[in-house]
């Protein structure tokens, strides 16, 4: 009942029914499940509440999932993502993400996406220190990563190319060619 009541609170949610997906995950919320399940009911209130833009409720579901917590490193982002939620805090995206990568160790996609908020404050900022940042990062999601990613060899590509090592984009380049699958590949 759990899970289907969280589903059709995410499909309200996408259809733009806000209140439909309020009083689904309202329900959820009340049933008795372990508190790491009810993180998620309440991150999906937050965004409800977010796109309602009702401050003062999405505030409180805020602290109740820092209260219920989670070992899910994707919610922690989710999480993180809503309380930046309007001001575009490029810097606390940053330093979380940059918190996230150390405890997480192995996880490529959140070293990729620390990388990728670091070329944005780069290019914002015109600070070369998070182009050095997102290197490392992109370079450390590379080596985690148990597949090529698409995209990310093309971040390291532009980022070394931003200081000037043109022959680690040329290598970084071809790296994202092989990293699409054949039929995917520009002719």
């Amino acid at each position: 009942m759990f899970q289907l009541l969280l589903c059709a609170a995410e499909v309200s949610l996408q259809q733009g029914n806000h209140s439909e997906c309020l009083k689904h995950a309202r329900l959820a919320s009340g049933l008795s499940v372990h508190n790491s399940y009810l993180f998620f009911v309440h991150l999906l209130l937050c965004r409800a509440y977010a796109a309602e833009n009702n401050i003062v409720s999405l505030s409180e579901e805020y602290r109740r999932c820092m209260e219920l917590r989670t070992d899910s490193h994707i919610g922690w982002i989710c999480l993180k993502v809503l309380s930046l939620w309007g001001p575009g805090d490029f810097i606390g995206a940053e330093e979380f993400l940059m918190k996230a990568c150390s405890a997480a160790g192995g996880e490529s996609c959140l070293f990729l996406c620390h990388g990728a908020i670091c070329m944005e404050i780069a290019r914002q900022q015109c600070d070369s220190k998070y182009i050095s940042l997102a290197i490392r990062s992109l370079k450390k999601a590379k080596e985690t990563s148990p597949t090529p990613l698409p995209i990310m060899s093309l971040l390291l590509a532009q980022a070394e190319a931003s200081l000037g090592s043109i022959a680690k984009w040329m290598d970084n380049l071809r790296d994202e060619w092989f990293s699409w699958p054949p039929g995917m590949r520009p002719a």
